[in-house]
């Protein structure tokens, strides 16, 4: 794997090289992700095809578009859905650059509607897979927009200044929504030689896509697998590794037997950002300690520190819950820290970041690549280091600091502050959440809950089971600063940890400073939310140790 960023017109694109061991490929593929939460979700997968087709002699470049993943730009940028086209062109020159005229294009989702597009725009390419396109691109935005008022009615009644999408943890504007409109599959496109289409067999096509497989001039194939990716909650999600394979192997049977010898010649870094004098905000991919972990480091001409950690969310790579890190650590940059956002050994584009019975989250190896990814980086000027995380990677700050490493620890929404929790994952041992105090209840329940806590609190006091606050006012955390921005949930969950009469004992830490925020979205999935944690993070990151933050509602 070669990390490399190319330009797309004012845009740097970020994006991986897979090529074959020898060095020599007989073909290229180019990976067209998905959009929004499904980019996220088949991270892992998208590089286990690239992986496969890899070792088929096949180079394959998977990338984010302008405005996602690593790439510059966000959701607001201007002449997004045209940008995503043209790097789409831009993917598929990098490769013939390298020798490679034999390309195919693999879509997955909205990324086999934006491939289409480009095919119908006049792109050329031998290859053309359609992996689960969406119907259209604006039913894949009232797809994510229902999910979104399923899980968060009260967000059907916020007010907002367009006519943009508020789907599960992105927010596409107006401008995007209008020109996703046109992106359907249709029978228009030109090719001369025969696309794969790949259907589900337990879900509805629409219309064109119908007509579309009906064409002769087209191989259609049924996706048996899909649902393990994209029909349960995200921690679950797992590779469909029969469609993967099945891919990878129609691509392979059809190149050409001779081999080109590949050589990757891209910038490892370039500019994102521009702070506000102007100068330039870098960054760049490395590899961290002898676990090989990847990691991207965000700075600016004058960076003075801190130097933050952002960590892994149970299974999302480097870029963040919905994105924020890529957003927090360009920002932090302009205000002097350095910013390393990073993914432990079994997830992302780490070393091991495509096993198959991976990722595994609140372990002691997750933990232990935390420890060796802080450690390549001293604290700069004297400031200590600081080490961010939502839910497990809340965890994995606070048992940092419990090390007494004088590390400042950023805990975002966590439930879990165990010292031994028990290890969850797609393929591992998992504890389903209780979601008490949240919703409005009876009398009689709110009775047998206030029971029920003051049961936990009891077990808490008497060590009988593990504490969250003893976690944090323990005697080894006095070394580490400790800031906490929890909602309703998560203070249910708080309380019910916290011993008999501890309350007054977190209160005279000077160095605990635990923010309460009137909200029911753990996973920051609403954009009034993500909104309100994009600022916490910010602040505590560059406010002074002996400060407080003063966020709590």
């Amino acid at each position: 794997m070669t990390p490399l960023w190319f330009s797309v017109g004012e845009h740097q694109c970020f994006g991986w090289w897979h090529l074959p061991v020898d060095g020599r490929a007989r073909s290229a593929a180019i990976l067209c992700p998905p959009l929004g939460m499904e980019h996220l979700v088949a991270h892992r997968t998208m590089r286990t095809l690239a992986e496969s087709l890899s070792s088929r002699g096949v180079a394959c470049l998977r990338f984010d578009y302008p405005g996602t993943g690593d790439s510059t730009g966000d959701l607001t940028s201007p002449n997004l859905v045209s940008a995503w086209l043209k790097s789409i062109e831009v993917a598929v020159a990098e490769a013939r650059t390298m020798g490679l005229h034999h390309v195919s294009v693999i879509g997955l989702r909205m990324g086999a509607n934006l491939a289409w597009e480009a095919l119908s725009n006049g792109l050329e390419v031998e290859r053309v897979v359609l992996w689960d396109p969406c119907r259209s691109g604006i039913g894949f935005l009232r797809e994510k927009r229902a999910l979104q008022l399923l899980e968060f009615p009260e967000t059907a009644n916020h007010v907002v200044d367009d006519r943009g999408f508020d789907t599960p943890g992105f927010y596409y504007p107006q401008a995007i929504a209008d020109d996703l409109r046109r992106l359907a599959i249709g029978v228009d496109a030109a090719f001369t030689n025969r696309p794969l289409l790949l259907i589900r067999p337990d879900k509805t096509v629409g219309a064109n896509v119908g007509l579309l497989a009906e064409d002769p001039r087209i191989d259609v194939a049924e996706t048996m697998d899909q649902n393990l990716l994209f029909d349960v909650p995200d921690i679950y999600t797992r590779v469909p590794q029969h469609t993967v394979e099945s891919i990878a192997a129609w691509i392979a049977d059809r190149a050409p037997d001779a081999t080109v010898e590949c050589v990757v010649n891209a910038p490892p870094s370039a500019v994102v950002d521009r702070d506000g004098t102007g100068a330039a905000i870098v960054e760049r991919g490395v590899y961290l300690g002898a676990s090989k972990l990847f990691a991207i480091v965000t700075e600016g001409e004058s960076t003075a520190g801190p130097t933050v950690f952002l960590t892994n969310t149970a299974v999302t790579y480097h870029v963040g819950p919905n994105r924020m890190w890529v957003e927090a650590a360009r920002e932090a940059a302009a205000r002097g820290c350095r910013v390393v956002r990073f993914d432990v050994s079994d997830v992302g584009d780490s070393s091991r970041g495509s096993v198959a019975n991976g990722p595994h989250y609140y372990t002691r190896e997750s933990f232990d690549d935390v420890t060796e990814a802080i450690e390549s980086f001293p604290p700069l000027g004297g400031a200590e280091n600081v080490v961010v995380g939502l839910c497990s990677g809340a965890w994995m700050a606070l048992m940092l600091a419990g090390e007494g490493r004088g590390v400042k620890a950023v805990l975002l929404n966590p439930l879990r502050m165990q010292r031994r929790p028990n290890p969850m994952g797609p393929h591992g041992r998992t504890i389903p959440s209780i979601r008490i105090g949240v919703h409005k209840r009876s009398t009689r329940w709110k009775l047998l809950e206030k029971l029920v806590v003051l049961g936990w609190r009891t077990a808490a006091t008497l060590h009988v089971v593990n504490s969250t606050t003893s976690s944090i006012c323990s005697r080894a955390t006095r070394n580490s600063d400790i800031v906490v921005f929890i909602g309703r949930e998560e203070r249910v969950a708080f309380d019910m940890a916290t011993p008999l009469f501890a309350s007054g004992r977190i209160e005279r830490r000077d160095n605990v400073d635990i923010n309460f925020i009137d909200h029911d979205d753990h996973a920051l999935l609403t954009r009034a939310v993500r909104e309100v944690f994009s600022m916490a993070v910010l602040t505590a990151v560059t406010t002074a140790s002996d400060e407080r933050i003063g966020l709590s509602s």
